[in-house]
């Protein structure tokens, strides 16, 4: 099983191989071209050799139907070609039915193939064979897996690890990709289920004929509100839930923020341990590139830093408060419709922590206004924060499209 650090040692080598591509992008005018710029260095960057024969063969030929035919590229493990990958030029649209049909046959027709990739050099889409009864092995039609290998993330990692060339694990990377398929389906299934207008009929019928009786369909609309009403309260449970957490580790909080050395020049700070014991930090650590130098960071410093993606420097900041609040106003600034509409967007679902109403927070201590009425709660650990920072990025437009949150600012806390 990859280890966290083989997670990590990928996710920058992917980082890294985004921002050397990414301006040769507007120079790809061919199929060929994209081969060359684009898909070879990604199959380098997943540890598989494009020049040995023995890991990547190009236009691998296949018997289908008695008539030679041939896939752009055949990655091999153990021997046997495992991995077929369709390659179209930059900018080509796949989600045309013709250009998986192009390679479905190849696949179907090679038994030791799991998995293909139809890519244009940016998005890669990653099916899977399934078994189908009386049919054998079959590529599925929908790709359990689609990834913009210029905005790399961690929802790629789980699989992609797995079918890296030394550490290429096939059983895990069928049961990552099952998973992958799954989790993605039932997140988009329960979130239109959360959406009051598409709380479908059946859905509604199976939870008031399990816990009520048989359903009434001519009180359909009335059932409905109930059980939106019901789903909220639940929401509203564990918000209050996590808050309460929050609470109760404040005071560890408090104390290690007492300890803190309040004259110390946070562009300075570098990790180096307990020298006189000799030893060095079990904590995380992070080098950072500020205006000042290099500054290395770990988490007993209480010292936190972010960025917006198109600086090049970081912003250090002493307290994980100071980050949230300065994270939030950004993401605020770049949303499409102005700070006013999104601090109305994040603070309908998430009330318990961001209101116009400052009296809400009338019990607590710290309570910091970001902006247009709007207060934010902040009495909470860095943890809860970390999970609310990503929530919020992802509610920001930018030219009318969602963006990943890592598109538009990186953040340690």
């Amino acid at each position: 099983m990859p280890s966290s650090s083989d997670m990590n040692e990928l996710l920058s080598k992917m980082k890294s191989y985004s921002e050397r591509v990414k301006p040769l992008l507007e120079h790809c005018d061919s199929e060929e071209q994209t081969k060359i710029s684009f898909i070879n260095p990604f199959i380098e960057v997943l540890d598989h050799d494009v020049r040995d024969p023995r890991q990547v063969r190009f236009e691998y030929s296949v018997d289908v139907r008695l008539n030679k035919e041939k896939v752009d590229y055949a990655i091999f493990h153990e021997g046997q070609p495992t991995i077929f990958v369709e390659a179209k030029a930059v900018g080509i649209d796949l989600s045309s039915g013709s250009y998986l049909e192009q390679v479905r046959s190849y696949a179907n027709q090679t038994h030791s193939v799991k998995f293909v990739a139809l890519t244009n050099g940016v998005d890669w889409h990653w099916f899977k064979k399934e078994d189908r009864q009386f049919e054998g092995y079959r590529l599925e039609e929908i790709p359990f897996l689609t990834h913009n290998v210029l905005k790399p993330g961690t929802k790629e990692l789980s699989f992609l690890i797995n079918v890296c060339g030394r550490g290429m694990d096939v059983q895990s990377a069928e049961e990552q990709a099952l998973e992958t398929r799954l989790l993605t389906a039932f997140e988009d299934w329960l979130k239109k289920q959360l959406r009051e207008d598409s709380l479908d009929d059946d859905f509604i019928a199976l939870l008031t004929r399990k816990y009520v009786g048989k359903a009434q369909h001519r009180n359909l609309e009335k059932t409905r509100r109930l059980w939106v009403k019901s789903i909220k309260r639940f929401i509203e449970k564990k918000i209050e839930e996590r808050l309460q957490l929050a609470q109760d580790s404040e005071t560890a909080e408090q104390n290690v923020d007492a300890s803190e050395n309040s004259g110390s020049d946070l562009e300075t700070i570098v990790d180096q341990g307990d020298e006189e014991n000799g030893t060095t930090p079990s904590v995380p650590s992070r080098e950072f590139i500020t205006e000042s130098g290099n500054v290395v960071l770990h988490t007993s410093q209480r010292a936190r830093a972010w960025r917006p993606k198109e600086d090049a420097t970081w912003r250090i900041e002493k307290k994980g408060n100071d980050l949230f609040v300065n994270v939030l106003r950004y993401l605020a600034s770049r949303h499409d419709f102005g700070t006013l509409a999104y601090y109305q967007s994040i603070s309908e679902p998430s009330r318990k922590f961001i209101s116009n109403d400052p009296n809400v927070y009338g019990r607590y201590r710290r309570a910091i206004h970001v902006g247009n009425g709007y207060h934010v709660e902040l009495n909470t650990s860095n943890g809860v924060k970390d999970g609310w920072l990503r929530d919020v990025a992802e509610k920001v437009l930018i030219q009318g499209e969602k963006c990943e949150p890592a598109d538009l600012v990186e953040w340690w806390l």
